[in-house]
């Protein structure tokens, strides 16, 4: 299982962040190409139990996405698993803090990619640097819209 951690500072307080990310609406608000993210259906605000359906293009390839919230400390973190999509496993939990008077979000995620030794090589030669880019993205436009 392959997991990766991400740093990034942000323009705004801890509470203005968790409320933007925990709306799902939001989510399609933030993605950079060649990504595309589609709101489907779920409870607009996450909690623990909510299941939300996205439909997730990457490269022209369209995916249904199934996301269930599994934790969810307010201003402080919001932990979501895929229950259908591109990986045969995906858990993300998304923490905010205060460092030095500066505010972070800290992501970590947890994933496995589908079709064995096939799939982790996919990884390895293109997924994980393309997951990076995303979040550097999603950061990015985030702090663009609350700055």
């Amino acid at each position: 299982m392959a997991q990766l951690h991400f740093s990034n500072k942000i323009d705004s307080d801890l509470e203005t962040a968790y409320n933007f990310f925990t709306d799902a609406h939001n989510w399609c608000e933030i993605i950079d190409e060649p990504f595309e993210l589609e709101y489907l259906s779920g409870a607009v605000n996450f909690k623990v139990g909510s299941e939300y359906l996205f439909n997730f293009e990457s490269y022209g390839v369209v995916q249904e996405m199934r996301l269930s919230v599994t934790e969810t400390k307010p201003n402080l973190k919001i932990t979501y698993r895929q229950k259908d999509g591109f990986f045969k496993y995906w858990s993300h939990s998304i923490s905010f803090k205060v460092k030095d008077g500066e505010s972070y979000i800290l992501e970590d995620i947890n994933y496995e990619m589908p079709f064995g030794i096939l799939g982790t090589l996919f990884d390895d030669f293109w997924v994980r640097e393309k997951i990076g880019r995303f979040i550097a993205g999603r950061i990015s436009n985030y702090n663009k819209i609350v700055g």
